[in-house]
């Protein structure tokens, strides 16, 4: 295995618990693979947007998050271990999001 992505859901919400890509295997398109196909799952779930949190210092994360459509919509103060803080993150999904995420 050299990745997993987890999410959860309940009704049109959606959540990425977790993601993580063996560090030899990044930048090779595995979570970009990994998202899609969680993406592509919670739509056939009937999920319309999605969350996530991701440490405000990952500027890596940050920047994946936000080239598949995530926006920060705030900060969790304390929310990693050691007073890290994270960003909360969102995606809405609409038609063509929706569309596109059952592709592949």
């Amino acid at each position: 295995m050299i990745g997993f992505c987890i999410t959860a859901h309940k009704g049109p919400w959606g959540y990425i618990i977790t993601m993580d890509v063996l560090a030899e295997h990044r930048r090779h398109g595995v979570g970009s693979v990994l998202l899609i196909e969680a993406e592509r799952r919670l739509v056939e779930a009937g999920v319309r947007e999605i969350g996530l949190e991701t440490a405000t210092d990952n500027s890596a994360a940050i920047a994946f998050w936000q080239k598949h459509g995530y926006r920060k919509s705030g900060v969790r103060k304390n929310y990693y271990p050691g007073g890290r803080d994270a960003f909360s993150m969102a995606k809405r999904l609409g038609a063509g999001e929706a569309a596109k995420a059952g592709q592949i």
